[in-house]
Parts: structure tokens; sequence; C-alpha cells
């Protein structure tokens, strides 16, 4: 023990940093892909998608259409 405080020593806290071009591209290019591929599953479900705001007339089935046809109704 001294009259005097010494100073605690100090640490060198070095990280390297690498950068790697080619994964810095693929890694562009997945998120990419990605985007594009979820874009088109949005796509295809909204194209697949029933629309029930459709003005689509309903007719009942009636014994005589089915007589037509060779059936039986159901009952």
């Amino acid at each position: 023990m001294g009259f005097f405080s010494k100073p605690e020593i100090r640490q060198f806290n070095y990280t390297p940093r690498y950068w790697d071009p080619r994964k810095e591209e693929m890694e562009q290019r997945r998120v990419r892909i990605r985007k594009q591929l979820q874009e088109e599953r949005e796509r295809a479900m909204q194209e697949d998608s029933v629309d029930f705001d459709d003005d689509t007339e309903f007719k009942p089935r009636t014994s005589d259409s089915s007589k037509e046809e060779g059936r039986t109704p159901h009952r």
C-alpha cells in the first residue's frame, strides 16, 4: 500500500471485422427471393379465394328439374 493509487490496467478490446461481399450478396438475394415467393403465394391465395360479395343469382333445385335429369329428389 502506497501513498498514490495506481491506475487500473487498460484493456485492449479489439474485435476484428471481416466483410465478405459474396455472403452479403447471397443474403440480399435470399431476402429478395423470399419476398417474391411470399408475394406469389399471396397473389395465388387471392386468385383462388371465393368472392362472397359477388352478385351471383341462386336458383334452388326444383323437383321438376331433377326429374328431367333422371334423378330422384332428396328428401
